[in-house]
């Protein structure tokens, strides 16, 4: 036995025999779970051992937890390593929590030092093995792939991917483009797929995400941190050229490119659907087929483990919104998409910041909006006045 094992042993006998403290109080005083106090009071009494404790270490230990093949060495009960993994993606679960649950079910099982070498054993031999371990619903890498693939009349799709560290599960989509609207739709798509959101985002330090990439304060696209704030998710971006900030991706995106675009390589897709289509059946498959060394695969895991781990989906979709820096005409209006919309006729010249989407205009000024409008796409009228924002004597 360890020494803080025998001091922990010998203090347990102490607070019951000289004391008479309850096995509660027991444990509440020196830490252990009440199924070690259990234990420990039941092997004592076993093995005729009261307080005070007479015994170096090893006779201890040896009294305790006496062999029991004839051969000198005692039999313990093996730890399930394989459930201990999937109980430690469970957010709040320690490996201290689970060698406790394990003590108590077997009491002469593995002591701690001995349980947690046998679980860094298990990790080391398997492929999901990563020198960080995450929590459920912690984080989702996003990136895009390096490869591409052709559809239609020369044209060629992009390939967005998304990891959830915890499970292994992957999102894969493909776009015409890796703009902002891509981007974005990509990733309310990816938090639908996955039926919740995660805590962090953790995307690449491309344009799309990161306005200007600096290595300690990066500068979050707008429309990206607003996307974020509607899902409630904080966006930590990887640093430039520092791949281990999103490992899961970067894995992913590798698994992504062969078990899915250069399967699909020698099909021709005659529309962008059809490449959709297909793209979505392939991540389908890959998610449900089976670890080679694991039971189960990426999406039983992401059941069992992960989905009730992610916080649930906002009651509205994200509605994407372009925003630019405008100045307002002396004629008190702005332009966009070559339309032009008005502005209280006080702020003619002044610069101004606006956002818009599919249905409306919004105008700000330090954050305060000054003006709204109903988005127009008819080509006769180029103006949209307000007459509030009109001066009195034009």
């Amino acid at each position: 036995m360890r020494r803080t094992d025998v001091e922990k042993t010998k203090e347990i006998l102490r607070l019951h025999d000289e004391l008479g403290l309850s096995q509660r109080e027991i444990a509440a005083a020196t830490g252990c779970s009440l199924g070690t106090v259990s234990s420990t009071l039941s092997k004592a009494k076993a093995a005729d051992i009261t307080y005070p404790v007479e015994m170096t270490a090893k006779q201890l230990g040896s009294a305790l937890y006496p062999p029991k093949d004839g051969t000198g060495e005692e039999k313990h009960s093996e730890p399930d390593l394989e459930n201990i993994h999937r109980e430690m993606q469970r957010k709040g679960v320690t490996l201290t929590l689970l060698w406790e649950e394990y003590k108590t079910a077997h009491p002469d099982g593995l002591m701690y030092t001995q349980f947690c070498q046998r679980y860094r054993d298990f990790r080391k031999q398997n492929d999901v093995y990563m020198r960080k371990q995450y929590k459920a619903g912690e984080r989702l890498e996003t990136d895009w792939a390096g490869l591409t693939l052709p559809y239609g009349e020369g044209q060629k799709a992009y390939f967005f991917v998304a990891a959830l560290p915890a499970s292994a599960c992957l999102y894969v989509e493909p776009f015409r483009d890796m703009e902002s609207y891509s981007w974005i739709t990509a990733h309310v798509n990816a938090f639908t797929y996955f039926g919740g959101v995660p805590r962090i985002l953790v995307p690449d330090n491309c344009k799309t995400a990161v306005q200007k990439a600096d290595y300690y304060d990066p500068n979050i696209n707008r429309t990206y941190g607003e996307m974020a704030r509607h899902y409630g998710v904080a966006v930590i971006p990887a640093r430039p050229r520092k791949p281990r900030d999103k490992p899961h991706a970067e894995n992913g995106v590798q698994i992504a490119e062969r078990r899915i675009i250069a399967k699909l390589r020698n099909r021709q897709f005659l529309t962008f659907e059809e490449l959709r289509e297909a793209t979505l059946e392939e991540l389908d498959r890959l998610n449900r087929q089976t670890f080679q060394k694991l039971p189960g695969s990426r999406l039983s895991v992401f059941l069992e483990t992960e989905k009730d781990a992610l916080r649930p989906l906002p009651a509205s979709r994200f509605e994407y919104a372009e925003w630019k820096t405008v100045k307002a005409g002396m004629d008190y209006h702005v332009e966009f998409d070559g339309r032009y919309y008005s502005v209280p006729y006080q702020y003619a010249g002044r610069q101004l910041d606006l956002r818009a989407t599919a249905n409306s205009i919004e105008v700000f000024c330090e954050h305060e909006r000054v003006a709204s409008h109903i988005r127009s796409y008819t080509r006769q009228m180029r103006y949209t006045t307000d007459e509030a924002h009109m001066p009195e004597n034009p």
